[in-house]
């Protein structure tokens, strides 16, 4: 990977919002620092714990594509794959136990601060944006009806 500037967390919750909540992409993003954006999030989301079975994984997995990636194509073992393979995620050789990469396999990307983002709560915030944008437009489409 080429060094890039540390991203921010500002700049990290920024585009994981549009990431997570633009509809329309199939898979993983292209763009290699898109991707990591969105593989740092799904291990965000896992509960703190020195090892996880691979139910504890699957099911913090399937939450992050129910609930936080909802613009995205991406099922919970296509994550859990990605997630080993880039290594944010290891595992015993047998499968019995997986641990996460902390902090990740690419540190120099982003900022310290990035590890404590609570990103449900960055998805719902990006959520109730999109709604009030959706409500000023409605509500000038409407003014501009009546006049």
């Amino acid at each position: 990977m080429k060094t890039q500037p540390t991203m921010t967390k500002e700049q990290f919750t920024k585009r994981l919002t549009a990431l997570c909540l633009r509809g329309g992409s199939t898979g993983f993003p292209k763009n290699e620092i898109d991707e990591h954006i969105l593989l740092k999030s799904a291990v965000l989301v896992i509960p703190p714990a020195e090892s996880y079975s691979e139910a504890e994984i699957n099911e913090a997995l399937q939450y992050w594509v129910d609930d936080i990636n909802t613009g995205t194509l991406i099922d919970y073992g296509m994550l859990r794959r990605r997630l080993i393979d880039t290594v944010y995620l290891t595992r015993e050789r047998d499968g019995s136990s997986y641990q996460i990469a902390r902090p990740g396999p690419c540190p120099e990307l982003f900022e310290d601060d990035i590890e404590q983002v609570n990103v449900a709560e960055v998805i719902q915030r990006g959520r109730e944006e999109i709604e009030r944008r959706k409500q000023e437009y409605m509500q000038k489409a409407r003014a501009a009806k009546k006049s």
